[in-house]
């Protein structure tokens, strides 16, 4: 998730500590979007998000 802070400039803030053993892998095209990255990595795990005051928050889909 530090790959997408930096690349979009944006706070993610994982609200569920099993999140954070997650890792993700691939290639990272900067002309996609940030929802359609977040789309692709929902679609892997079991994680909704959301905005919230500017920062992505990223929850199990169970919270």
């Amino acid at each position: 998730m530090s790959k997408l802070v930096r690349s979009y400039g944006i706070g993610i803030k994982i609200t569920d500590p099993s999140l954070e053993s997650y890792r993700f892998s691939g290639k990272l095209g900067l002309q996609e979007n940030l929802e359609q990255v977040l789309k692709v990595i929902q679609m892997t795990a079991p994680l909704k998000y959301h905005e919230e005051n500017g920062t992505i928050l990223i929850q199990t889909i169970n919270e």
